[in-house]
């Protein structure tokens, strides 16, 4: 299944560069990062995943699950007790199921996160029965019928993802503050910052997403700077406008394997009046 009109929406700058702009892109892969959403009840479970593109259904699964009340004319066949039993057996034969279908998309598809929707019941059971790698990648539940259509499960998967993203960059970000001040493999602001891509030591740039500053390049060895120098202090060379600084670095620590993370809410406010740092290789 994959929704309608499921472009996504970017906004519109004129630019000139010799490079693509990547800021707004970055933007969207950070709030459209692909996970997997399993709906289920006590017989059945869709499990969807979900990007920038959409949604996609992987598996559908139906299992058997008895009638866990006595009906007219079982009595004497099954007491009420062993029919409950029996139902709740079944119903836990199901969440193995559904948890076993759900490993295997996860390690082909290389999720990192997991939402689960359904009654409570039912997914409290199915929680129990995921193995603890996949029980620490729920990041939360939504109450949706199991059929809910795309624009409805749309609206309710939005607010879990915004709120598990806003708290991945806020730990990042605390992370990175608490090692650069022990010195400790992470810089802080724009100078350090620069110094450590020229170097090739970033893992991860971390930029606050109302960040902005411009810069220079040095047309020999390419090295940017933020500064009002007027010749480069690596090779003496001559240093260029660089309006777009921010995505000529990201450009570098791209090239270099490295990531490049963009923060915003409680996280961008821990980098106030900073606006950029880097965790750092070595």
């Amino acid at each position: 299944m994959r929704g309608v009109g499921d472009e996504v929406a970017l906004p519109t700058e004129g630019r000139w560069s010799q490079n693509p702009w990547l800021r707004p892109l970055l933007e969207v892969l950070e709030d459209h990062d692909q996970f997997a959403v399993v709906l289920m009840d006590k017989q059945r479970a869709r499990i969807l995943t979900v990007d920038a593109t959409g949604m996609e259904q992987h598996a559908e699964i139906l299992s058997d699950v008895p009638n866990k009340h006595a009906t007219t004319g079982t009595d004497h066949i099954m007491s009420q007790t062993q029919m409950q039993r029996d139902h709740d057996q079944h119903v836990l034969g199901h969440a193995k199921r559904v948890a076993e279908e759900l490993a295997a998309i996860v390690d082909r598809k290389k999720l990192s996160r997991v939402v689960i929707g359904g009654p409570v019941e039912a997914t409290a059971t199915f929680t129990n029965e995921l193995p603890k790698r996949l029980q620490q990648m729920v990041i939360g539940t939504i109450s949706v019928p199991l059929d809910s259509n795309y624009e409805r499960l749309s609206h309710e998967l939005k607010a879990v993802q915004e709120k598990a993203e806003h708290e991945d960059e806020l730990k990042i970000v605390e992370s990175m503050v608490t090692a650069a001040m022990k010195g400790d493999r992470a810089v802080l602001g724009i100078t350090e910052t620069l110094a450590a891509i020229q170097e090739q030591r970033v893992y991860r740039l971390v930029v606050a997403r109302d960040y902005r500053i411009e810069g220079k390049e040095c047309d020999s060895c390419h090295v940017l700077v933020a500064d009002g120098i007027e010749e480069c202090s690596f090779c003496g060379g001559n240093l260029q406008a660089a309006p777009d600084l921010i995505n000529r670095a990201s450009h570098r620590v791209l090239d270099q394997a490295g990531k490049v993370q963009m923060v915003s809410g409680a996280a961008a406010d821990k980098l106030a009046g900073i606006g950029i740092g880097a965790v750092l290789r070595f």
